[in-house]
């Protein structure tokens, strides 16, 4: 979001929020980040303007305020397991909080207990009425309210005004959780029961449960949760079992053996100019790569549309490869390199996908919503139609999915010239690997099935993919029984 019609955000490409702007030069809002993309200052106004520097203790895995220093005025907090507990001001007075269920805090008292101030939200998080005063930047789900009166929950800014956040969640959510795929929403609509002070994923709160931070109302769910903090922040100091409890990780719970990776090749037309037609037998084509594929979906052509979707070519041919399955690993080759980035844009959300492998496909083709990702080597018609970065968007977004992608370059040369300076989004969570070889054949059609050096037949560049995804490159000297005779 870089507007919400009255404000103007502005972000950095980790995706941090830089500056926050309503049209008062007094309130204009800056922020800076320490490496690891923690909030450690901020500066408000533009002339002299007030700068807040954070102490932060990184110890608790999301990390907490333990003090903020304006000019020669210290404040220090103090946080409890169920979230803000105190505050010392610049005067060194201590002031109380009293939370709700959420953590919200309502009240704020001084050493003698008396009431200092009160507060009424509403369930997104708007003040109703304020009775006092209450001085502590912390507030709705007792995280902090920063400069420009959004609350900072770390990887994302919450702005209550809208009831939405002010960025996309970099983790894509579940199928399974149909409310996790609006990646704006806050707390998936659940507002009475969870919290997200990760910013990347809703949580019961801290004191609704009785180990430190588990993150979930069941044990499935809280290991799900446990699993997605630990990949999104690998300093993460609990164990699954500090996490979740004892009762979660009990000797007696049986751990389901993981899925064995599940293979998809997509197989590749007759060659530039001969999209029209259905592309040879995947088994002829791609000898190689059909012996350790599971599933094989071959390059339908445009001739007959599917009768249901009216999809022809390579958005029938990703159709065709049906529901994905638990960690599966696509292969496209030529034509089918651009079938399987669009199959893996359009289930990018589901967590099944481990890695997309792109044999030298031209990034060219219509995806499922219609749009057009690229037009082969001249994009100049693409370039007219405001399409010719699609193709960036949907690597983009795949890669920041946490979909490893690896692309290989031939002598066919179709997408040197557009991935060969592609740079993945900062903070993605997949790896983009480019492999350049571009004096390796690309062969289309005529090969009967047998094993060479080209992209498609050759078991040495099979050893490297199946490498890089942590496979068995043994399984490319496998060889199927074929009837290929051209």
């Amino acid at each position: 979001m870089t507007s919400d019609g009255v404000n103007s955000y502005t972000w950095d490409r980790a995706n941090r929020l830089l500056t926050w702007d309503n049209g008062v030069a007094a309130a204009l809002t800056n922020h800076a980040y320490d490496g690891e993309g923690r909030r450690v200052s901020q500066a408000v106004g533009t002339t002299s303007p007030t700068i807040t520097k954070y102490l932060l203790d990184i110890q608790p895995g999301l990390a907490v305020v333990l003090s903020q220093t304006e000019s020669s005025d210290v404040t220090r907090f103090v946080h409890a397991p169920r979230g803000i507990h105190a505050r010392q001001d610049a005067s060194n007075d201590w002031h109380w909080t009293v939370q709700d269920g959420l953590s919200t805090v309502r009240v704020e008292t001084g050493n003698s207990v008396a009431v200092e101030g009160s507060q009424n939200l509403d369930p997104f998080g708007n003040l109703i009425d304020l009775n006092g005063t209450i001085g502590t930047p912390y507030g709705f789900t007792g995280e902090l309210v920063d400069g420009s009166g959004l609350l900072d929950l770390r990887a994302r800014r919450y702005n209550a005004g809208l009831g939405t956040f002010a960025s996309l969640d970099p983790y894509m959510g579940m199928r399974g959780k149909p409310m996790s795929l609006n990646r704006y929403s806050w707390v998936e609509g659940n507002l009475p029961n969870a919290v997200d002070p990760s910013g990347m994923i809703r949580e019961t709160p801290k004191a609704w449960n009785a180990c430190y931070q588990q993150g979930s109302t069941s044990c499935d769910e809280c290991k799900e949760a446990y699993k997605i903090h630990k990949d999104l922040f690998p300093r993460l100091p609990y164990t699954l079992e500090q996490y979740c409890g004892t009762a979660c990780t009990s000797t007696s719970s049986v751990t389901p053996t993981p899925a064995a990776t599940r293979i998809v090749l997509f197989g590749g037309s007759l060659g530039t100019g001969n999209l029209d037609l259905a592309g040879p037998s995947p088994e002829c084509q791609t000898p190689v790569w059909s012996d350790i594929a599971d599933f094989v979906v071959g390059y339908p052509g445009t001739q007959t549309p599917d009768p249901t979707t009216q999809f022809t070519g390579k958005r029938l041919q990703a159709l065709n490869a049906g529901q994905v399955m638990p960690n599966t690993l696509l292969i496209g080759y030529s034509a089918g390199a651009d079938s399987a980035l669009i199959y893996a844009y359009d289930n990018r959300a589901t967590g099944n996908i481990k890695g997309v492998v792109l044999l030298d496909g031209e990034l060219d083709g219509t995806r499922s919503d219609g749009r057009r990702m690229g037009c082969g080597p001249n994009e100049t018609q693409c370039i007219n139609n405001g399409d010719s970065q699609v193709w960036r968007e949907m690597l983009d977004a795949v890669l920041q999915s946490g979909i490893t992608v690896y692309f290989l370059d031939d002598k066919a040369g179709g997408g040197a010239s557009k991935v060969a300076d592609y740079q993945q989004p900062n903070g993605s969570l997949g790896r983009f690997i480019y492999d350049p070889r571009l004096s390796v054949e690309h062969l289309d059609s005529g090969l009967s099935g047998l094993r060479g050096g080209g992209t498609n037949n050759n078991e040495d560049i099979c050893r490297a993919v199946l490498t890089s995804f942590g496979e068995d490159a043994s399984k490319c000297s496998n060889q199927k029984p074929k009837t290929c005779t051209g």
